[in-house]
């Protein structure tokens, strides 16, 4: 006796490899999607570390400090880097993705950290392009925005291009000249003269970098590069896993997915 098929069978039951195909394709992107939860968790797990070492530092500067103002000083850093974390872990909590944490995260950085400018630059093939500017009133030179928003960095070329290559933050006393931001960034009144460039780094290659600009002249702080490290490679899990969720949700969106057990079980 010869067996009848269902006519309302889907396309992807006539086709066990294609479903196949795309339950391995899922499987796939689900051990991505636990290898970026994995690498945000460790990535939480630094930054705790980082606390308790602050925390430490509080202590000792008690302990230790030979002047009033000295100790003063180090517990309020100590203090503003506690913050700066625990601040960008409600921000990405809410944030959908990169674009939408920017303003948050450039603002908490420039407060905490003392900063009268950020820009967040994002990675292409070729170039980085500006998605976002904070400044406090009046700190920024005329212009300074526009010239952000068009200027293309390439890779290893000014201080955002050269953290983007070698993947680690840079310092700058002085704004080089040929940073792309013209005459009337170089004015007197507001000119911006300490920059800090550091890159967003999750599993892979930078996805971006941060620009923190100063009025004033200010001396490498090694303890300051420890921080931004740690904050770049913080957003970077953050980016890595979103990235990850979004393609697992559109792969389960794609017409014909079956969860993997039942593609295989379809024609078993």
């Amino acid at each position: 006796m010869t067996g009848t098929r269902d006519p309302d069978m889907r396309k992807s039951d006539r086709n066990p490899w294609a479903a196949g195909s795309r339950g391995f394709e899922v499987m796939r992107l689900e051990q991505e999607l636990a290898e970026s939860r994995a690498r945000e968790r460790r990535a939480r797990y630094e930054a705790t570390e980082m606390r308790e070492r602050f925390e430490r530092l509080l202590d000792a500067s008690k302990r230790f400090t030979r002047t009033l103002s000295d100790r003063r000083r180090q517990l309020l850093t100590s203090r503003q880097h506690l913050l700066i974390h625990h601040a960008l872990d409600g921000i990405l909590a809410e944030a959908a993705g990169l674009e939408d944490a920017a303003a948050g995260v450039l603002k908490t950085l420039g407060d905490n950290l003392g900063w009268q400018g950020a820009v967040l630059w994002v990675a292409g093939e070729e170039t980085l392009r500006c998605i976002e500017i904070w400044h406090k009133p009046n700190a920024a030179p005329d212009g300074f925005e526009e010239a952000c928003l068009r200027t293309r960095c390439v890779r290893g070329e000014g201080l955002p291009g050269i953290a983007w290559a070698e993947n680690r933050p840079v310092w700058a006393g002085e704004l080089p000249q040929e940073g792309g931001f013209g005459s009337e960034a170089d004015s007197p009144e507001g000119r911006l003269r300490s920059v800090l460039a550091f890159p967003i780094s999750g599993a892979g290659d930078p996805c971006g970098i941060i620009e923190l600009f100063g009025s004033e002249v200010l001396h490498r702080d090694e303890e300051l590069h420890y921080t931004v490290w740690l904050v770049g490679r913080r957003i970077g899990q953050f980016v890595d896993r979103r990235r990850a969720e979004k393609e697992l949700h559109e792969a389960e969106e794609r017409p014909g997915w079956r969860p993997k057990l039942g593609a295989w079980a379809s024609w078993i």
